[in-house]
């Protein structure tokens, strides 16, 4: 999710979950009978407490794998910290990180290792 400012939203992983205490950018898998993109709207709604709007969508990346795919959507909000709500379960926290501070949480291992590369994603589209 990108704000107005060209902020990127990341949430703090859960500790139990795997790479617990790391940040990520919501996401999910998806269950039958879901696409790609409702099932994104879906895990930012249980995760975050957040109602996407339907025209944020922009599909970043298709990554297709010998037994599963990774799409990465970006979505479009200006919301607050303050108005999300974070499924205990999920997520512990967020925030919002400008292109400096993302590239610094990268090179310091507090990203979740899959998405160290979203942000260059963002800047080519």
């Amino acid at each position: 999710m990108q704000n107005d400012s060209g902020g990127l939203l990341l949430s703090k992983r859960h500790p139990n979950k795997p790479y617990g205490g790391y940040w990520e950018c919501t996401g999910g898998s998806v269950i039958a009978g879901e696409n790609s993109l409702q099932g994104a709207y879906r895990e930012v709604a249980e995760e975050l407490g957040l109602q996407l709007d339907d025209k944020a969508a922009k599909l970043l990346r298709r990554e297709v794998r010998q037994v599963d795919h990774l799409d990465n959507w970006l979505f479009h909000s200006n919301v607050s910290i303050e108005q999300l709500t974070f499924q205990p379960e999920e997520v512990i926290d967020a925030k919002w990180v400008d292109e400096e501070t993302y590239r610094r949480m990268v090179r310091q291992k507090a990203i979740v290792p899959t998405l160290h590369h979203f942000f260059d994603e963002l800047m080519v589209k």
